[in-house]
Protein backbone atom coordinates (compact mmCIF):
# COMPACT_ATOMS: atom_id res chain seq x y z
CA UNK A 1 0.00 0.00 0.00
CA UNK A 2 3.00 2.27 0.64
CA UNK A 3 4.23 1.78 -2.94
CA UNK A 4 0.71 2.40 -4.25
CA UNK A 5 0.62 5.71 -2.38
CA UNK A 6 4.06 6.67 -3.73
CA UNK A 7 2.87 5.87 -7.26
CA UNK A 8 -0.13 8.19 -6.83
CA UNK A 9 2.12 11.00 -5.58
CA UNK A 10 4.58 10.53 -8.48
CA UNK A 11 1.71 10.47 -11.00
CA UNK A 12 0.25 13.68 -9.55
CA UNK A 13 3.62 15.48 -9.63
CA UNK A 14 4.25 14.49 -13.25
CA UNK A 15 0.79 15.66 -14.32
CA UNK A 16 1.23 18.89 -12.34
CA UNK A 17 4.55 19.53 -14.15
CA UNK A 18 2.86 18.89 -17.49
CA UNK A 19 4.77 15.67 -18.20
CA UNK A 20 3.31 12.40 -19.47
CA UNK A 21 2.86 10.12 -16.43
CA UNK A 22 2.56 6.94 -18.52
CA UNK A 23 5.03 5.32 -18.86
CA UNK A 24 7.13 6.80 -16.04
CA UNK A 25 8.63 6.17 -12.59
CA UNK A 26 5.05 6.19 -11.25
CA UNK A 27 4.39 2.92 -13.11
CA UNK A 28 7.42 1.26 -11.47
CA UNK A 29 6.04 2.22 -8.04
CA UNK A 30 2.55 0.99 -8.91
CA UNK A 31 3.92 -2.35 -10.15
CA UNK A 32 5.89 -2.89 -6.91
CA UNK A 33 2.55 -2.85 -5.07
CA UNK A 34 1.40 -6.17 -6.63
CA UNK A 35 4.10 -8.63 -5.43
CA UNK A 36 4.26 -7.16 -1.91
CA UNK A 37 0.50 -7.06 -1.41
CA UNK A 38 0.02 -10.54 -2.93
CA UNK A 39 2.78 -11.99 -0.74
CA UNK A 40 1.21 -10.33 2.30
CA UNK A 41 -2.09 -12.07 1.63
CA UNK A 42 -0.40 -15.43 1.02
CA UNK A 43 1.47 -15.47 4.36
CA UNK A 44 -1.46 -14.46 6.57
CA UNK A 45 -1.44 -17.23 9.23
CA UNK A 46 -4.93 -18.68 8.71
CA UNK A 47 -5.56 -22.40 8.43
CA UNK A 48 -6.16 -23.44 4.82
CA UNK A 49 -9.29 -25.44 4.05
CA UNK A 50 -8.18 -27.04 0.77
CA UNK A 51 -9.06 -30.48 2.13
CA UNK A 52 -12.64 -29.60 1.29
CA UNK A 53 -13.15 -30.39 -2.38
CA UNK A 54 -16.09 -28.02 -2.73
CA UNK A 55 -13.93 -25.07 -1.66
CA UNK A 56 -11.30 -26.06 -4.27
CA UNK A 57 -13.94 -26.23 -7.01
CA UNK A 58 -15.33 -22.83 -5.92
CA UNK A 59 -11.87 -21.34 -6.19
CA UNK A 60 -11.25 -22.86 -9.64
CA UNK A 61 -14.66 -21.75 -11.00
CA UNK A 62 -14.27 -18.14 -9.86
CA UNK A 63 -10.63 -17.89 -10.94
CA UNK A 64 -11.35 -19.41 -14.37
CA UNK A 65 -14.30 -17.04 -14.88
CA UNK A 66 -12.20 -13.97 -13.97
CA UNK A 67 -9.27 -15.18 -16.11
CA UNK A 68 -11.58 -15.67 -19.13
CA UNK A 69 -13.07 -12.19 -18.80
CA UNK A 70 -9.67 -10.53 -18.27
CA UNK A 71 -8.05 -12.37 -21.20
CA UNK A 72 -10.79 -11.80 -23.79
CA UNK A 73 -11.80 -8.24 -22.91
CA UNK A 74 -8.51 -6.76 -21.70
CA UNK A 75 -5.21 -8.62 -21.97
CA UNK A 76 -5.55 -10.09 -25.46
CA UNK A 77 -6.80 -6.81 -27.06
CA UNK A 78 -4.04 -4.79 -25.34
CA UNK A 79 -1.29 -7.17 -26.56
CA UNK A 80 -2.66 -7.34 -30.12
CA UNK A 81 -3.27 -3.61 -30.38
CA UNK A 82 0.43 -2.88 -30.82
CA UNK A 83 2.01 0.49 -30.05
CA UNK A 84 5.11 1.30 -28.06
CA UNK A 85 6.61 -1.92 -26.58
CA UNK A 86 7.14 -0.26 -23.19
CA UNK A 87 3.51 0.95 -23.08
CA UNK A 88 2.19 -2.47 -24.07
CA UNK A 89 4.44 -4.09 -21.44
CA UNK A 90 3.29 -1.78 -18.63
CA UNK A 91 -0.37 -2.12 -19.63
CA UNK A 92 -0.09 -5.92 -19.68
CA UNK A 93 1.71 -5.98 -16.29
CA UNK A 94 -1.03 -3.83 -14.74
CA UNK A 95 -3.76 -6.17 -15.97
CA UNK A 96 -1.85 -9.33 -14.95
CA UNK A 97 -0.98 -7.79 -11.56
CA UNK A 98 -4.62 -6.88 -10.85
CA UNK A 99 -5.72 -10.38 -11.86
CA UNK A 100 -3.08 -12.08 -9.70
CA UNK A 101 -4.06 -10.07 -6.63
CA UNK A 102 -7.75 -10.86 -7.26
CA UNK A 103 -6.70 -14.51 -7.72
CA UNK A 104 -4.94 -14.48 -4.33
CA UNK A 105 -7.91 -12.68 -2.72
CA UNK A 106 -10.29 -15.36 -4.02
CA UNK A 107 -7.96 -18.06 -2.67
CA UNK A 108 -7.87 -16.23 0.67
CA UNK A 109 -11.66 -15.86 0.92
CA UNK A 110 -12.70 -19.27 -0.49
CA UNK A 111 -9.99 -21.65 0.73
CA UNK A 112 -8.49 -20.05 3.84
CA UNK A 113 -11.40 -18.56 5.75
CA UNK A 114 -15.07 -19.26 6.11
CA UNK A 115 -16.29 -15.93 7.35
CA UNK A 116 -14.78 -12.84 8.91
CA UNK A 117 -16.10 -11.47 12.18
CA UNK A 118 -13.85 -8.41 11.92
CA UNK A 119 -15.39 -5.20 10.58
CA UNK A 120 -11.92 -3.74 10.00
CA UNK A 121 -10.73 -6.64 7.82
CA UNK A 122 -14.06 -6.80 5.93
CA UNK A 123 -13.85 -3.09 5.09
CA UNK A 124 -10.17 -3.42 4.15
CA UNK A 125 -10.81 -6.31 1.75
CA UNK A 126 -13.80 -4.48 0.23
CA UNK A 127 -11.56 -1.44 -0.36
CA UNK A 128 -8.88 -3.53 -2.09
CA UNK A 129 -11.44 -5.26 -4.33
CA UNK A 130 -12.94 -1.89 -5.35
CA UNK A 131 -9.46 -0.50 -6.13
CA UNK A 132 -8.57 -3.56 -8.22
CA UNK A 133 -11.84 -3.40 -10.16
CA UNK A 134 -11.29 0.33 -10.73
CA UNK A 135 -7.85 -0.47 -12.17
CA UNK A 136 -9.31 -3.05 -14.55
CA UNK A 137 -12.12 -0.70 -15.61
CA UNK A 138 -9.54 2.03 -16.19
CA UNK A 139 -7.51 -0.31 -18.41
CA UNK A 140 -10.65 -1.20 -20.37
CA UNK A 141 -11.66 2.47 -20.60
CA UNK A 142 -8.25 3.49 -21.88
CA UNK A 143 -8.26 0.76 -24.52
CA UNK A 144 -11.87 1.12 -25.69
CA UNK A 145 -11.84 4.92 -25.45
CA UNK A 146 -14.56 5.57 -22.87
CA UNK A 147 -12.29 6.82 -20.06
CA UNK A 148 -11.42 10.47 -19.47
CA UNK A 149 -10.01 12.15 -16.37
CA UNK A 150 -12.81 13.12 -13.99
CA UNK A 151 -15.34 10.62 -15.33
CA UNK A 152 -17.52 8.34 -13.20
CA UNK A 153 -14.83 5.61 -13.14
CA UNK A 154 -12.68 7.82 -10.89
CA UNK A 155 -15.32 7.48 -8.17
CA UNK A 156 -14.21 3.84 -7.69
CA UNK A 157 -10.73 4.90 -6.57
CA UNK A 158 -12.19 7.60 -4.29
CA UNK A 159 -14.53 5.08 -2.62
CA UNK A 160 -11.67 2.56 -2.32
CA UNK A 161 -9.39 5.06 -0.55
CA UNK A 162 -12.19 6.26 1.74
CA UNK A 163 -12.87 2.64 2.75
CA UNK A 164 -9.15 2.09 3.40
CA UNK A 165 -9.17 5.11 5.71
CA UNK A 166 -12.28 3.81 7.46
CA UNK A 167 -10.66 0.37 7.92
CA UNK A 168 -7.65 1.91 9.69
CA UNK A 169 -10.03 3.74 12.05
CA UNK A 170 -11.86 0.46 12.71
CA UNK A 171 -8.55 -1.28 13.49
CA UNK A 172 -7.98 1.15 16.35
CA UNK A 173 -11.30 0.27 18.03
CA UNK A 174 -11.44 -3.46 17.36
CA UNK A 175 -10.59 -6.02 20.05
CA UNK A 176 -8.17 -8.41 18.33
CA UNK A 177 -7.84 -10.52 21.46
CA UNK A 178 -11.00 -12.22 20.19
CA UNK A 179 -10.79 -14.51 17.13
CA UNK A 180 -11.70 -12.72 13.90
CA UNK A 181 -11.89 -15.80 11.66
CA UNK A 182 -14.58 -18.45 11.68
CA UNK A 183 -14.07 -21.92 10.19
CA UNK A 184 -17.78 -21.97 9.33
CA UNK A 185 -18.28 -20.57 5.84
CA UNK A 186 -20.60 -17.60 5.43
CA UNK A 187 -23.87 -18.49 3.63
CA UNK A 188 -23.10 -16.10 0.76
CA UNK A 189 -20.01 -18.17 -0.08
CA UNK A 190 -22.25 -21.08 -1.05
CA UNK A 191 -23.70 -18.97 -3.90
CA UNK A 192 -20.56 -16.99 -4.77
CA UNK A 193 -19.52 -19.24 -7.72
CA UNK A 194 -23.10 -19.23 -9.08
CA UNK A 195 -22.90 -15.45 -9.48
CA UNK A 196 -19.75 -15.78 -11.62
CA UNK A 197 -21.25 -18.56 -13.74
CA UNK A 198 -24.37 -16.47 -14.42
CA UNK A 199 -22.23 -13.40 -15.25
CA UNK A 200 -20.07 -15.47 -17.59
CA UNK A 201 -23.15 -16.85 -19.37
CA UNK A 202 -24.48 -13.30 -19.98
CA UNK A 203 -21.06 -12.26 -21.31
CA UNK A 204 -20.99 -15.38 -23.50
CA UNK A 205 -24.22 -14.29 -25.18
CA UNK A 206 -22.75 -10.79 -25.61
CA UNK A 207 -19.57 -12.19 -27.22
CA UNK A 208 -21.54 -14.38 -29.64
CA UNK A 209 -23.44 -11.41 -31.05
CA UNK A 210 -20.72 -8.74 -30.91
CA UNK A 211 -17.33 -10.43 -31.47
CA UNK A 212 -15.81 -12.48 -34.26
CA UNK A 213 -16.38 -16.23 -34.45
CA UNK A 214 -12.84 -17.10 -33.30
CA UNK A 215 -13.26 -15.10 -30.06
CA UNK A 216 -16.70 -16.65 -29.50
CA UNK A 217 -15.23 -20.14 -29.95
CA UNK A 218 -12.49 -19.41 -27.41
CA UNK A 219 -15.08 -18.10 -24.96
CA UNK A 220 -17.25 -21.20 -25.54
CA UNK A 221 -14.33 -23.53 -24.70
CA UNK A 222 -13.63 -21.59 -21.48
CA UNK A 223 -17.33 -21.67 -20.61
CA UNK A 224 -17.47 -25.47 -21.12
CA UNK A 225 -14.44 -25.92 -18.84
CA UNK A 226 -16.13 -23.82 -16.15
CA UNK A 227 -19.39 -25.78 -16.55
CA UNK A 228 -17.39 -29.00 -16.09
CA UNK A 229 -15.92 -27.58 -12.88
CA UNK A 230 -19.45 -26.67 -11.76
CA UNK A 231 -20.63 -30.26 -12.30
CA UNK A 232 -17.61 -31.43 -10.28
CA UNK A 233 -18.53 -28.96 -7.54
CA UNK A 234 -22.11 -30.28 -7.32
CA UNK A 235 -20.80 -33.86 -7.24
CA UNK A 236 -18.42 -32.91 -4.41
CA UNK A 237 -21.38 -31.30 -2.59
CA UNK A 238 -23.42 -34.50 -2.93
CA UNK A 239 -20.53 -36.59 -1.57
CA UNK A 240 -20.05 -34.16 1.32
CA UNK A 241 -23.79 -34.24 2.14
CA UNK A 242 -23.87 -38.04 1.91
CA UNK A 243 -20.94 -38.31 4.33
CA UNK A 244 -22.67 -35.84 6.68
CA UNK A 245 -25.88 -37.94 6.61
CA UNK A 246 -23.88 -41.12 7.24
CA UNK A 247 -22.12 -39.48 10.19
CA UNK A 248 -25.44 -38.27 11.62
CA UNK A 249 -27.01 -41.71 11.22
CA UNK A 250 -24.00 -43.32 12.90
CA UNK A 251 -24.29 -40.84 15.78
CA UNK A 252 -28.04 -41.49 16.02
CA UNK A 253 -27.50 -45.27 16.08
CA UNK A 254 -24.80 -44.89 18.72
CA UNK A 255 -27.10 -42.74 20.88
CA UNK A 256 -29.96 -45.23 20.50
CA UNK A 257 -27.63 -48.07 21.49
CA UNK A 258 -26.64 -46.20 24.67
CA UNK A 259 -30.31 -45.67 25.51
CA UNK A 260 -31.19 -49.31 24.81
CA UNK A 261 -28.51 -50.75 27.12
CA UNK A 262 -29.16 -48.23 29.92
CA UNK A 263 -30.04 -49.76 33.30
CA UNK A 264 -32.91 -47.27 33.77
CA UNK A 265 -36.26 -47.18 32.08
CA UNK A 266 -36.28 -44.20 29.72
CA UNK A 267 -39.57 -42.90 28.36
CA UNK A 268 -39.74 -39.73 26.22
CA UNK A 269 -43.04 -37.86 26.04
CA UNK A 270 -43.98 -35.05 23.64
CA UNK A 271 -45.83 -31.84 24.55
CA UNK A 272 -49.16 -33.73 24.43
CA UNK A 273 -47.86 -36.41 26.83
CA UNK A 274 -47.70 -39.10 24.09
CA UNK A 275 -44.90 -41.66 24.30
CA UNK A 276 -42.39 -41.01 21.50
CA UNK A 277 -39.60 -43.32 22.65
CA UNK A 278 -39.16 -46.07 25.20
CA UNK A 279 -36.05 -48.18 25.73
CA UNK A 280 -35.78 -51.91 26.44
CA UNK A 281 -35.74 -51.49 30.24
CA UNK A 282 -38.81 -49.23 30.04
CA UNK A 283 -40.73 -51.93 28.14
CA UNK A 284 -39.74 -54.47 30.79
CA UNK A 285 -41.14 -52.18 33.51
CA UNK A 286 -44.38 -51.60 31.57
CA UNK A 287 -44.61 -55.31 30.73
CA UNK A 288 -45.37 -54.74 27.06
CA UNK A 289 -44.02 -54.44 23.50
CA UNK A 290 -43.15 -51.22 21.67
CA UNK A 291 -46.38 -51.35 19.60
CA UNK A 292 -48.40 -51.58 22.85
CA UNK A 293 -46.82 -48.41 24.21
CA UNK A 294 -45.50 -46.04 21.53
CA UNK A 295 -47.81 -43.16 20.54
CA UNK A 296 -50.15 -43.66 23.52
CA UNK A 297 -50.97 -40.97 26.06
CA UNK A 298 -48.95 -41.66 29.21
CA UNK A 299 -51.52 -40.38 31.71
CA UNK A 300 -54.62 -41.96 30.11
CA UNK A 301 -53.02 -45.39 29.71
CA UNK A 302 -50.40 -45.85 32.42
CA UNK A 303 -51.35 -43.61 35.41
CA UNK A 304 -54.10 -44.64 37.86
CA UNK A 305 -57.29 -42.57 37.58
CA UNK A 306 -57.06 -41.24 41.17
CA UNK A 307 -53.58 -39.72 40.50
CA UNK A 308 -54.05 -38.79 36.83
CA UNK A 309 -55.41 -35.23 37.09
CA UNK A 310 -52.84 -33.97 39.60
CA UNK A 311 -49.86 -35.54 37.81
CA UNK A 312 -51.00 -34.42 34.36
CA UNK A 313 -51.49 -30.87 35.64
CA UNK A 314 -47.98 -30.85 37.14
CA UNK A 315 -46.47 -32.24 33.92
CA UNK A 316 -47.96 -29.57 31.66
CA UNK A 317 -47.11 -26.81 34.14
CA UNK A 318 -43.43 -27.79 34.09
CA UNK A 319 -43.46 -28.20 30.28
CA UNK A 320 -44.67 -24.58 29.94
CA UNK A 321 -42.11 -23.31 32.46
CA UNK A 322 -39.30 -25.43 30.95
CA UNK A 323 -38.37 -26.87 34.35
CA UNK A 324 -37.51 -30.40 35.46
CA UNK A 325 -39.17 -32.13 38.42
CA UNK A 326 -39.14 -35.42 40.29
CA UNK A 327 -42.19 -37.45 41.26
CA UNK A 328 -42.86 -40.90 42.78
CA UNK A 329 -46.20 -42.53 42.02
CA UNK A 330 -48.08 -45.59 40.89
CA UNK A 331 -48.23 -46.80 37.28
CA UNK A 332 -50.41 -49.43 35.58
CA UNK A 333 -48.53 -51.83 33.27
CA UNK A 334 -49.83 -53.26 29.99
CA UNK A 335 -50.83 -56.39 31.94
CA UNK A 336 -52.86 -54.36 34.45
CA UNK A 337 -50.33 -54.67 37.30
CA UNK A 338 -49.58 -51.72 39.60
CA UNK A 339 -45.99 -50.64 40.27
CA UNK A 340 -44.28 -47.76 42.05
CA UNK A 341 -42.15 -45.63 39.71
Amino acid sequence: MFFLALGDVAWFILEFLGQEPFPSIADILYILYYPFFGLGLLIIPVERKTDKFKAIFDFCIISAAIATIVWIFLLKPVILAGGSPIEVLFSAIYIIGDFLVIFILVDFIINKIGSLKSRAINIFLAAIIILLLSDLLFAAGEFYGFYYSGCLLDVGWIIGYLLLTLSTVEFRFEDFEKPVYSQERAWIMEHFPDFFILSLFILFLFVIFNFNIKTAQGFAIAFLIILSLTIGRHHATLLENRKLIEDLNAEKNRAELYLEIAAWGLIFLDDKARIQYINRRGLEILEGNEEDVKGKNWFLNFVPANERVEREKKYFKHIREDEGYTITGKIITCKGNEKIM
